[in-house]
């Protein structure tokens, strides 16, 4: 997401910093966190005798609501969910109406005697999990079908520390649909004895629960969860657990920006203000790819409640209310090549990574815009900038009620890169700053989007949401971070926070899994599907290249995949490596195309769900001279995604 020696800098500076305020809040902490006693707190899940919302995520929290796409709403009652070290509880206000979970969520559950992990089924063994012998099934109700997943106990948790049991969608469950999670006593515990029933649930498994229980509130819906089990095999006597819940509407997730989109693009139709602050013509022997650098601010409609960082202002209806127009930087390079072209050259739309900028990534970038002969323009995603990793620390991880600064504000952050496109497409290129030799520098007719990492995430979301821009190219891109967080090298900060102020393991857990409901407002795992499907206001299906890079300690490979299951898109044959769920098909091919990139990176990243120690994995690939030609083959009018590699893409970098 960001160069190592970059990523080593800030967390040197931003350990220090986080360190001194965390202490300082720590001193007048109250009692430690951890799950409010169950037996105390009205409203937890009789499933599970030790754990309040275990397992999640689960219908015991569901509500019929006719007002809802699902019909129904997700509540926790105040004190069902983690307490920070301050004794400040999560609370139900802070997710908004939830019509049902994240389809994306992964899947929590906690047995006290602990698992072993012998019997779990890797990411990479994806078919296992639809055999009828897993102890572990995620079936869809409705199909009365297995659905693949992987499984694994938290890595994190160490000693007596509480250790979650995950299990991970391989793609993005169906919205508004119900899903079953069995788990049976063939999975062992840690001590190697089966799985044991617990509670109130061992006598409903035994067909002997009394009626007084809490559990019999939900017995005919288990009751109709176990007949669908029978038919697969999987005896009721035989569960250690099981539950089931209803994932949220797509509405949920994809109203808010679609609504945001359409509101700045009716007051922006072909931009709004801008000022350029500086054009910088570089000196040719101290650059040689950028002819001019360009930085200014642009007026995007702000959707916040104050100035940036501020929350979204939200009506009635939860969708959100535009306000007045704010300054918002931009920054764009005009490559030499431009300068020396007989006309203008293509647009080129650029997406920053990870607690990144705008001018930063164009900066780094500019060996690419002068290989493809493209204008590079960009703008800052607020919510994952630089200036965000201490909002982060400071306000939004230690108090997981303030998670919208960053997922709200990521909101913004598309419907400026909206505004910035029409701009770009209208007055920007008649600017002064963007001449060359009396002409236009950039062809308005021919504009793409490039983005790598964090930019290549939001790249999907950003091509499904536009209405001008068809095709681009997402650079180890991914997507779910729920399940991208644990994996990445960048998270260990995060987990910095989140140990001192929700030390719990398992809080931990539940309270990532929960944040997705807040991501899906901008992950791609809800968006993606509609760069085939368009979305109302965008004029056809879009065309984008997926380039992964394997090993990839920054995105983690498991994220892309399930990306690339969930759009159902082939892999550009040949692949180095066959993926569960991808079918590989010789190019050139058009429309949506995973491909894959190994430069043998090491160390490889663990298996599990630890941070990984960085590697050269993550930057390499979009240096290499394949790739950027596969890049230059495709981003064209005509273009197709075109195997330039001869074969399997293969190119083994040297250990810095």
């Amino acid at each position: 997401m960001i160069g190592p020696n970059h990523e080593k800098a800030l967390a040197t500076g931003l350990a220090a910093t986080l360190g001194a305020a965390l202490l300082a809040g720590l001193g007048c902490a109250g009692n430690s966190g951890g799950q409010t006693a169950p037996h105390t707190v009205h409203g937890c899940s009789p499933l599970a005798a030790n754990q309040c919302v275990t397992p999640f995520p689960n219908a015991w929290f569901e509500e019929a609501d006719s007002t809802t796409a699902t019909g129904i709403h997700v509540t926790f009652p105040s004190g069902t969910l983690p307490r920070n070290s301050k004794g400040v509880g999560v609370e139900q206000a802070a997710f908004g109406t939830m019509d049902g979970y994240s389809p994306s969520t992964e899947m929590v559950a906690w047995f006290p005697e602990g698992v072993d992990p012998g019997g779990l089924t890797p990411a990479d063994r994806g078919a296992d999990s639809l055999d009828p012998t897993n102890p572990i099934a995620v079936v869809d109700l409705a199909a009365e079908a297995r659905v693949p997943f992987f499984s694994e106990v938290d890595a994190n948790a160490t000693g007596d520390q509480r250790q979650a049991l995950l299990v991970h969608p391989l793609a993005r469950l169906a919205p508004n649909h119900r899903y079953a999670v069995a788990i049976r006593n063939t999975l062992h515990d840690r001590s190697g004895a089966p799985l044991a029933a617990g509670g109130d649930f061992a006598a409903w498994a035994a067909g002997r629960l009394p009626r007084s229980s809490a559990l019999a509130e939900i017995a005919d819906r288990l009751d109709a969860d176990a007949t669908v089990f029978a038919k697969l095999g999987i005896e009721r006597s035989s569960l250690a657990l099981a539950w089931d819940f209803d994932t949220a509407s797509e509405a949920q997730s994809t109203r808010r920006l679609l609504h945001m989109r359409d509101d700045v693009l009716a007051a922006a139709p072909r931009g709004l203000g801008y000022h350029v602050g500086s054009a910088v013509d570089p000196d040719p022997t101290a650059d040689a790819d950028a002819f001019r650098i360009v930085n200014g601010t642009f007026q995007s409609p702000s959707f916040e409640t104050g100035p940036d960082p501020s929350l979204l202002h939200l009506g009635p209806d939860e969708i959100p209310i535009m306000g007045d127009p704010a300054n918002w930087p931009f920054t764009a390079i005009i490559p030499r090549c431009a300068a020396a072209a007989s006309e203008p050259v293509p647009l080129l739309i650029v997406g920053h990574g990870l607690f990144d900028t705008a001018e930063s990534e164009l900066m780094a970038d500019r060996y690419l815009l002068e290989d493809l002969c493209m204008v590079g323009i960009g703008t800052d995603w607020p919510g994952v900038t630089t200036r965000d990793e201490l909002l982060i620390g400071i306000q939004v991880l230690p108090d997981v009620n303030r998670f919208g600064l960053l997922t709200e504000r990521l909101m913004q952050a598309h419907a400026n890169f909206q505004v910035l496109t029409r701009l770009a497409l209208n007055a920007l290129a008649d600017d002064p700053a963007f001449s060359v030799g009396g002409r236009r520098s950039y062809d308005t007719t021919h504009a793409y989007y490039y983005g790598a990492s964090n930019g290549g995430i939001q790249g999907a979301t950003y091509l499904a949401l536009s209405p001008d821009i068809e095709r681009g190219i997402l650079n180890v891109p991914g997507a779910d971070w729920n399940l991208m967080m644990w994996r990445s090298s960048h998270f260990s900060l995060a987990l910095f926070v989140l140990d001192a102020f929700y030390p719990d393991k398992l809080d931990q857990q539940l309270l990532v899994a929960l944040s997705q409901s807040l991501w899906d407002q901008t992950d791609p795992i809800e968006f993606a599907p509609h760069l085939a499907d368009p979305f109302p206001g965008v004029p056809g299906p879009k065309q984008a290249v997926f380039q992964e890079s394997l090993g990839d300690a920054q995105v983690p490979n498991v994220a892309t995949r399930v990306e690339m299951r969930t759009l159902g898109i082939p892999g550009l044959a040949p692949l180095v490596e066959p993926v569960f769920g991808i079918t590989e098909a010789n190019g050139p091919l058009s429309g949506l195309v995973y491909t894959q990139w190994d430069v043998k990176p090491t160390p490889l990243p663990p298996a599990s769900d630890v941070r990984p120690d960085d590697n050269q994995a993550h930057e390499a690939v979009r240096r290499l001279p394949a790739a950027i030609e596969q890049m230059r083959r495709f981003l064209r009018p005509d273009g197709q995604v075109e195997n330039t590699c001869g074969g399997a893409c293969v190119y083994p970098v040297s250990t810095p």
